[in-house]
């Protein structure tokens, strides 16, 4: 994982790269993004991190660049939900875990995932989305050095 955060750190920072002159998505550049979104099922690399960075780097509005970024997660959060209560009803039905739980847990979950959209916002509009790529960087070093003292 130490590699991949620091791959994730790389895209991160070169967002800044990309000059905002777009405001349309060609079907090439959803394509782009896309296969974005799909190299985000690597462990440490940001679906939204990933897919708006390359956005920004093809020179899409940050404004643009959010929203099809959380447009294109709806289809694969969905996705991962429905999988995941597949895969998982007998031991859900075993700890006793019902629709109502289910509900509420649903319910968290969009408030927060409401709230960290709120702030990733914050952050993108204010041109900052770089800054974690120093974040992904000293993860990605501090795992380098784990391994190589043999954690």
């Amino acid at each position: 994982m130490a590699i991949e955060f620091i791959i994730m750190g790389i895209a991160l920072y070169c967002s800044k790269l990309g000059t905002e002159r777009k405001e349309n998505i060609t079907y090439k550049e959803a394509l782009a993004i896309g296969a974005a979104q799909g190299i985000a099922i690597i462990p440490a690399i940001s679906r939204s991190g990933m897919t708006i960075a390359i956005a920004l780097l093809l020179g899409i509005k940050r404004e643009k660049a959010f929203k099809f970024s959380f447009l294109l997660s709806v289809p694969a959060v969905i996705g991962a939900l429905g999988l995941t209560f597949y895969e998982q009803r007998e031991a859900l039905t075993l700890a006793g875990v019902g629709f109502a739980e289910i509900l509420v847990g649903v319910a968290v979950t969009i408030v927060v995932s409401f709230l960290a959209l709120k702030l990733l916002w914050r952050i993108l509009a204010g041109r900052k989305l770089y800054l974690f790529a120093f974040y992904c960087w000293i993860i990605g070093i501090v795992l380098v050095a784990l391994s190589l003292g043999g954690f």
